[in-house]
């Protein structure tokens, strides 16, 4: 057998074995690494939710604690008796009025100092400057009380006024202490951690990675929610109860406690087994990677053994042979050329045999070449002294012409240098040693290579030279290094000279120093990279900075935060104060937001208002947190500028990387959702980019557009809810419902109608919804037919000056009188600026409009501004009518529909839906209802049908204080 063969057989096998161990490794690692990643992934992110459950359980429980030793008071309380006090005190006589000089201040110090204390709280504002107001206010109500002693002794005043600034002061003292002394509600807080355990719940049942423990995390999400239903009744009962822990519902609280024994012992038994199914899993695949180990060893052995066997017949078929290739080897290295060797076998030595006779021939073929060229070289030689001599004669004259052409060269500004077909410098000017700060001599012998720094030399050589040879010339900028280690930018251009005969190539080129441009380069993109006001990197810098910190968190694998901060109303300030004053707080704040940034930290300032900050490498999520903390905590205290204090608060939002972004622009954009998002919800908060917000906001700007789009093409539609006169059980108006169905869906009143209010296009909405009503009472009217109709009308429409004219200019133009249109304001559209809804509802009242209070219960206004408004009728709440099952919903019923009775209002309820509720309500006294149970809110046609069958009543009737209703009450119903 030949050794190729031999080679062939040996290669064979060990390839054979070696494919069969790599598909056995790499089939193996596949299913291991897809068995790590299943257990790493799986239960490392299931022993992380049930963590955090565990530890939102126990803060949950502090907060629960905390709400039910909660007695918290309104600070409004205690500011209307001040104001009250006040008041009376201002209406006194100028000599009665200068005994109290120095009571009233101290009581504007009181009420400032109480508004400030309720700021804070609202903010949780908990600091030194708290405890100090705390202390002030306290002295102020001291001061106050013993200036009214004194007062009192010296009787300055009749005794009935005495008597009753005596009792004010009691009682502004009572509920000044007691809102000093209460606490701050925390019932968000709860709801918060509450929201978070289901969330967390919610995502382990998704797990199959624990399936077995569904059943325990389906009893556990049961205590949670139980909990979670229970607390805010029980607080509330504590609310309406004082007494409430002391003397009721033990039974209840019992209860609850055994909820939250059983949810955290819940917890702690889910981990524990938890644990031990990852440790189980843990063994069971080391015991297989052992049995891979051992079976790889033995295949292992088998190749080498194959292939060990395979070398040693190689060797003894090949050692012969190589003998006689070395006895040949050494024949002809003596000399003896025509010495043979036998070819043999046609393997790799074999080859080789004739590999060698070729060489041998070839190295005679030289040997007859060599010979005849000697007879050449001698004849050559004779001819080269003859041009030797022709050529020292054509040099002498180059020389003069050159003598003049170094004078003009030494005298250039600009560096010169020759250099050979090498690039090896031969000449340069002196205008070269200044660039370098090398003396000529030193230069002789060097490349332009050797003097760059950037880039390296031997690439600027090697572009350099392959540029001359397929060009014939180079330009660019190069950075040299001088002698004295000083860096100098040149622009430099090269030519190549051909050489002609005899004459060898040459290279010349000339430099320039370019240090000045490039300064105003640098000095020119600095003042484009950073914001004119603050000094800070702009946009365009921190994305560039982004991009950078993105390629070294993917390289060691780290992450860090994006930041992005805007301040509340800071438009309000520019307007009201000028932009100069803006600019110097703009300026403040970017010094603020700096000082608190750690050194591998950004600040930037992206426009107007708006700035971000991005954090070095994190270690968790706690320390992105802590850096926004550190940067919310910039505006607790006042911003002083020219003797004023001004007070700022910043909505942010947070993305991380890589989690929220894999490029910077993608991070600027998420971190601006999550800042929009704070801003929905208020000031000064903080919200953290997730793929649920990413949705909802594209949700909300796809039905934003579509918005529009509505108001543009007046898609709106009305439908109207009849309004039935209990007494009478027929028809008495109805109230005018809009409608809107956004690609062939229905889309709720609920969700659009604010978004309308936040889009300010509600002015444009209700424009259709009275263009729509008018003309459809104007086609009722034709039918001769004529309901009552109400329409809702939002906050903004109460501070609009133009809102009277433009209602009645619409009125007028379908020949509709006034009393057959009311109109239903919300409280809480009523509380926003109550000044100007008073006055813009007398002159609705005066023009014939039913006014009446829409969702009575659910907003902020009281007794006390209900008498100030010249309402006509009011409106329960449909969640009051849903509850009258539970007792403290009948008794709100049955206050309100009494108080409404004082007052002389009609009581409208809404929501009705089962002959029970209308039982109810209709033995308190209730003047009218709406709900299923009647009809549900119908197109204009279908309504006028049905009118005509029950028309009867009006909505706007004036019912007389203590007037009864016409049904007999029955107290005990509402019991």
């Amino acid at each position: 057998m030949g050794i190729t063969s031999l080679e062939r057989l040996a290669a064979l096998l060990v390839a054979v074995c070696s494919l069969s161990i790599c598909w056995l490794s790499l089939d193996h690692s596949n299913r291991s690494q897809d068995v790590v990643r299943h257990l790493v992934e799986g239960h490392a992110q299931a022993a992380m939710l049930l963590s955090e459950t565990d530890q939102s359980l126990s803060q949950s429980r502090q907060v629960y604690d905390y709400l039910l030793s909660d007695r918290s008071v309104s600070v409004e309380d205690a500011v209307s008796i001040l104001d009250s006090f006040t008041a009376r005190l201002k209406q006194l006589d100028a000599v009665e009025r200068e005994h109290f000089a120095g009571m009233l201040l101290d009581l504007a110090h009181l009420r400032a100092g109480l508004l400030l204390i309720d700021e804070m709280r609202a903010f949780d504002e908990f600091s030194d400057t708290m405890t100090v107001t705390v202390e002030e206010v306290s002295q102020r109500l001291a001061s106050a009380e013993a200036t009214f002693g004194e007062l009192m002794d010296k009787a300055v005043l009749p005794g009935e006024t005495l008597y009753f600034l005596g009792n004010s002061i009691k009682s502004l003292k009572t509920m000044a202490t007691r809102y000093l002394r209460s606490k701050p509600d925390r019932l968000p807080v709860f709801n918060e951690l509450m929201a978070k355990i289901i969330s967390n719940l919610d995502h382990l049942l998704a797990m199959e990675e624990i399936s077995r423990e569904h059943e325990a995390l389906h009893a556990l999400q049961s205590e949670v929610v139980g909990l979670r239903t229970n607390i805010p009744r029980l607080r509330a009962n504590l609310r309406y109860d004082p007494n409430f822990m002391a003397n009721t519902n033990k039974a209840e609280r019992e209860a609850v406690k055994k909820l939250w024994d059983a949810a955290m012992h819940s917890v702690q038994a889910i981990k524990e087994r938890h644990n031990r199914h990852m440790r189980q899993h843990s063994g069971a695949f080391q015991q297989e990677s052992e049995a891979d180990k051992r079976t790889f060893l033995i295949l292992t052995g088998c190749i080498l053994a194959l292939a060990a066997a395979g070398l040693y017949s190689i060797r003894r078929c090949a050692v012969g042979r190589i003998a006689v290739l070395k006895k040949g080897a050494a024949l002809i290295s003596n000399g003896q050329l025509e010495h043979r060797i036998p070819p043999g076998p046609g393997d790799v030595i074999g080859e080789l045999a004739v590999e060698f006779n070729s060489m041998a021939e070839s190295l005679q073929n030289e040997k007859r070449i060599s010979a005849k060229a000697m007879e050449e070289l001698e004849r050559s030689r004779d001819l080269l002294d003859e041009r030797f001599r022709e050529r020292n004669l054509e040099l002498s004259e180059a020389i003069d012409s050159l003598q003049l052409k170094d004078a003009a060269l030494a005298h250039s500004r600009d560096g010169v240098i020759v250099c050979d077909e090498k690039l090896r410098v031969i000449d340069a000017n002196p205008a070269i040693s200044r660039l370098t700060g090398y003396p000529m001599a030193s230069l002789l012998g060097l490349t332009p290579g050797s003097f760059c720094s950037n880039p390296p030399s031997e690439n600027f050589q090697g572009t350099l030279l392959q540029s001359l040879e397929s060009q014939g010339r180079f330009e660019g900028e190069v950075e040299i290094m001088t002698r004295d280690g000083k860096r100098v930018p040149l622009r430099v251009l090269f030519a190549r000279i051909p050489g002609n005969g005899e004459r060898l190539p040459r290279h010349v080129g000339i430099c320039l120093d370019i240090t000045e441009q490039r300064d105003n380069e640098h000095k020119l993109k600095r003042q484009a990279l950073s914001d004119a006001l603050t000094g800070l990197p702009n946009r365009e810098a921190l994305i560039s900075s982004l991009a950078g910190r993105i390629r070294k968190a993917k390289a060691d694998s780290s992450r860090f935060a994006v930041l992005h901060l805007d301040l509340d109303d800071f438009k309000k300030i520019n307007d009201s104060l000028g932009h100069a004053t803006g600019d110097s707080l703009l300026k403040i704040v970017a010094m603020r937001l700096s000082s608190v940034m750690r050194k591998d930290g950004l600040v930037a300032r992206l426009g107007a208002d708006e700035f971000a900050l991005v954090s070095g490498p994190l270690e968790s999520d706690s320390q992105a947190l802590a850096m926004a903390k550190r940067a919310a905590g910039c505006f607790r205290g006042p911003l002083e500028l020219s003797g004023e204090s001004y007070r700022l608060s910043a909505s942010l939002g947070m993305a991380t990387f890589p989690r929220d972004g894999s490029d910077a622009a993608e991070l600027v954009k998420n971190a601006g959702l999550a800042l929009h998002r704070a801003k929905m919800h208020g000031k000064g908060r903080l919200e953290v980019f997730t793929q649920e917000l990413d949705e909802q906001v594209r949700s909300r700007v796809a039905l934003e557009r579509d918005l529009h789009k509505a108001v543009e093409d007046r898609q709106f539609e009305v439908h109207y809810q009849p309004i039935i006169d209990i007494v009478t059980s027929r028809i008495a108006g109805a109230e005018a419902l809009l409608r809107w169905t956004r690609n062939g869906t229905p889309v709720s009143p609920g969700e659009f109608i604010p978004l309308c209010e936040e889009m300010h296009i509600m002015r444009g909405v209700t424009e259709i919804l009275l263009e729509k009503v008018t003309r459809d009472v104007k086609t009722w009217k034709a039918q001769g037919i004529a309901p009552h109709v109400s329409v809702n009308i939002s906050a903004l429409h109460l501070s609009e000056p133009d809102f009277l004219e433009r209602l009645t200019d619409t009125l007028e133009s379908q020949g509709i009188a006034s009393d057959r249109i009311g109109l239903e304001i919300t409280e809480t559209a009523i509380m926003q600026n109550p000044q100007a809804a008073a006055e813009t509802l007398r002159q609705l009242r005066e023009r014939g409009h039913a006014l009446s209070v829409d969702d009575f219960g659910t907003g902020y206004s009281s007794l006390r501004y209900l008498q100030k408004f010249p309402f006509t009728s009011l409106k329960i709440d449909r969640q009051f009518i849903a509850d009258l099952d539970r007792k403290e919903s009948r008794a709100i019923v049955k206050a309100t529909i009494a108080m409404a009775r004082t007052l002389g209002l009609a009581v409208i309820a809404e929501g009705v839906e089962t002959v029970g509720q209308l039982e109810l309500i209709t033995g308190k006294g209730c003047d009218f209802y709406q709900g299923f149970l009647f009809s549900p809110a119908l197109p204009a046609n279908g309504f006028a049908d049905l009118f005509r069958d029950k028309a009867e009543g009006f909505l706007d009737r004036a019912v007389q204080p203590g007037e009864k209703s016409a049904v007999p009450s029955d107290d005990d119903t509402l019991q």
